[in-house]
């Protein structure tokens, strides 16, 4: 099933707690949970869905010294190890697209994606950088399941909106988007679940 979920609450309410039991980062004899996966049981934990997973949390962080494309790509680590190639380039550049940020490519860097960015970068940019980063991995994984927590650290309400709109319309065909968000008026686009974290206890509200 393809769907964009919002995840809502106050602070210390148990978002964390949640996301760490979905990165597989709570240990699984510390939680009950019954997991399914295109309609059939796959076990008791969550360390099952870890082969169809792409997360990115508050904490996550890249060399945002070096180029845009290296950044993006990640070519020198992880599990991506593939030579650079044309549809390489075009993954990139709709990426900075998705995360509105081909302007300052454009007009900035003059179109050069492998300069090194030093201190070049605002914070904004930073975090659009990282998101376009998370994209890649998750094609380059074919992730049906799509986790973001605050992705609008540093950027403006109004591009916020902007850029979670077109993330849930990329990723819609592909997968489930789980996603928290500061931006109030984020919370109004066309989410197809609700949750709300209060206590430790969620429920849903859409």
């Amino acid at each position: 099933m393809d769907e964009a979920i919002l995840i809502t609450g106050k602070s210390g309410a148990g978002k964390s707690t949640f996301y760490d039991i979905l990165n597989g980062s709570v240990p699984h004899r510390n939680y009950s949970a019954k997991i399914n996966i295109d309609d059939s049981s796959d076990g008791t934990t969550l360390h099952s869905v870890e082969k169809c997973r792409t997360m990115v949390l508050q904490d996550s962080d890249m060399d945002y010294r070096s180029t845009i494309y290296r950044m993006i790509t990640d070519m020198d680590a992880d599990e991506v190890k593939q030579k650079r190639t044309s549809q390489f380039d075009s993954l990139v550049h709709e990426f900075l697209r998705l995360v509105q940020i081909d302007d300052f490519v454009r007009n900035e860097l003059h179109g050069d994606l492998h300069e090194a960015m030093a201190d070049k970068l605002s914070d904004g940019q930073n975090t659009r950088l990282l998101l376009a980063r998370v994209f890649f991995r998750a094609h380059h994984r074919n992730a049906s399941l799509l986790i973001i927590d605050k992705p609008d650290q540093g950027l403006p309400a109004e591009t916020t909106v902007s850029i979670i709109d077109n993330i849930m319309k990329w990723y819609r065909s592909k997968g489930i988007l789980i996603v928290t968000l500061h931006t109030e008026r984020a919370h109004a686009l066309k989410f197809d679940q609700v949750l709300h974290v209060e206590e430790g206890t969620i429920t849903k509200i859409k």
